[in-house]
C-alpha cells in the first residue's frame, strides 16, 4: 500500500512524500538483517491523482533507498506509458 499514501483518498492529508516517509519508517522498526516484502505498481513515475502512484526509474530508487535489493527484477520498471505491473520485490534491512 506505499502507492496511496498522501493522496487524500482516504482522508490523508496530502503530502508528495508521504510513500518515502512510510518506507523509512518501516526500516526504523525492521530489525537489522530483517525482510521487507513489497509490492507496487512499476512502469512510468506518475500519479493517478487521487488513486496510487506508478513507480518508475525515478522514484522507485527514492523508495528504496537504505534497502538492499535480495529479490525481483527491477526490468519490471520497463514498460509503456499507462501500463504498469505490481511486481514483488524483497528487500533486507543492512543495518
Amino acid at each position: 500500500s506505499m502507492e496511496h499514501p498522501g493522496l487524500g483518498r482516504y482522508g490523508d492529508a496530502l503530502n508528495p512524500w508521504s510513500d518515502l516517509l512510510a518506507i523509512a519508517r518501516a526500516r526504523c522498526v525492521t530489525r537489522p538483517n530483517g525482510y521487507l516484502v513489497l509490492a507496487v505498481p512499476t512502469g512510468w513515475d506518475y500519479v493517478m491523482f487521487n488513486a496510487n502512484r506508478v513507480y518508475g526509474y525515478r522514484r522507485y530508487p527514492l523508495l528504496t533507498a537504505n534497502w538492499e535489493q535480495v529479490d525481483g527484477d527491477k526490468d519490471n520498471l520497463r514498460v509503456g506509458p499507462r501500463k504498469h505491473r505490481q511486481p514483488t520485490f524483497v528487500f533486507r534491512n543492512p543495518a
